[in-house]
């Protein structure tokens, strides 16, 4: 399931898109209330299948997309009054009228247990104070699509249940800190890994200016800060701004580190450059770029056997160079342009299929083409 949004340019990820699945914010203590029902077409004849039922209750969001016959549930609720808004796969309202439902929870250990594990632990600051609200995301290594929800009560819990076996990456932010990434915990069936604890420092931040080759301001760039190294970091430590009218940008909430900072504007040729060092609590300032206005482009086709994969991310990245990002379409090509000269990295996430990489070489505003995948 796609995210409601379908702008792929609000995540940029050089190797990997995640793809949204299922949201469960949940606290320390196991809830299992469920809501569920039909979704179906006004004569009440035929149910609709692939609708997207959003529902909420405060501060908690859940997600889930009905059957082939328009049923829905969504489980581990806690009680309360739940306020729903169905749509299609498009992302357009088909409920006429927002509706509420009260939920009752009964049984907290139905829910961590009906579909694997869960992971728990705390999140504190420097000090060793208890971090309230911090959104953690759970993605499942081996199943890329797979990612998790939850947020930390007032005490700086948080738990994640119904988890399928497996290795984890989990990532911690909240506002005016740095964020926190782990990626080597492991759950297993009927099992809770408890312990998996997070201190977050003081966040540092990153500014500058974006300008054309004449020294225009360019406003409306998406800059973005991403670590080099580890799986873990490029995949969630992607913080990112987009500057103002006079061309000025800060990235805040940045643990310490040495970053890659990239610029994109759909007008512009895509920049970046490298070992932009942060450190907790201040400001690495003067961090500026000026951008061509013509580039070269990779082009190429994925398909399994002789059949087009439609909708099939495709990054591609060349350090301190260009990046862009693009998704196949329904004859499986796809062109990924406004690229500087260089040997870039053009990275495949197909859904359902293992990723994959290649190599192409960019010379002066030419297309290099026939940069092709078979998964």
């Amino acid at each position: 399931m796609r995210l409601i949004n379908k702008s792929i340019w609000n995540v940029l990820i050089l190797s990997l898109v995640i793809l949204f699945v299922d949201c469960l914010p949940v606290a320390a203590s196991l809830p299992s209330g469920e809501l569920y029902g039909y979704v179906r077409e006004a004569d009440q004849s035929t149910g609709i299948a692939n609708a997207i039922v959003l529902i909420s209750c405060g501060s908690l969001h859940r997600m889930t997309t009905t059957s082939s016959y328009g049923y829905y549930s969504i489980e581990c609720l806690p009680s309360g009054l739940y306020n729903i808004m169905v749509y299609d796969d498009n992302g357009t309202p088909i409920l006429g009228e927002q509706e509420s439902k009260y939920v009752y929870s009964w049984s907290a250990w139905k829910c961590l247990y009906a579909e694997g594990g869960g992971i728990s632990g705390t999140v504190m600051d420097s000090s060793s104070n208890p971090i309230s609200g911090a959104q953690l995301t759970v993605l499942l290594q081996d199943r890329e699509s797979m990612v998790y929800y939850a947020t930390t009560d007032g005490n700086g819990e948080y738990m994640v249940p119904r988890l399928p076996s497996g290795d984890y990456i989990v990532s911690v932010r909240r506002s005016n800190f740095g964020l926190g990434v782990t990626d080597d915990i492991t759950v297993a069936t009927d099992q809770v890994t408890e312990n998996q604890d997070f201190t977050l420092q003081a966040a540092g931040s990153i500014t500058g200016t974006v300008e054309t080759t004449t020294g225009q301001a360019v406003s409306g760039a998406t800059v973005y800060a991403v670590p080099p190294g580890d799986k873990a970091n490029v995949m969630f430590n992607l913080e990112r701004t987009t500057t103002g009218a006079n061309g000025t940008y800060t990235i805040d909430w940045l643990p310490t580190g040495t970053y890659i900072v990239v610029v994109i504007h759909s007008s512009y040729v895509s920049d970046s450059t490298t070992n932009i060092s942060v450190v907790s609590g201040q400001t690495n300032s003067g961090n500026d770029f000026s951008l061509a206005t013509q580039g070269g482009a990779i082009t190429g086709t994925v398909k399994d056997g002789q059949t087009p994969i439609e909708g099939a991310i495709i990054s591609c990245y060349c350090e301190g160079k260009s990046c862009a990002l693009t998704e196949t379409s329904a004859d499986g090509t796809y062109s990924l342009g406004n690229l500087m000269a260089g040997t870039y990295t053009v990275f495949l996430n197909a859904p359902g299929y293992d990723l994959d990489n290649t190599t192409a070489v960019v010379t002066g505003t030419q297309t290099t083409s026939g940069v092709d995948f078979n998964p």
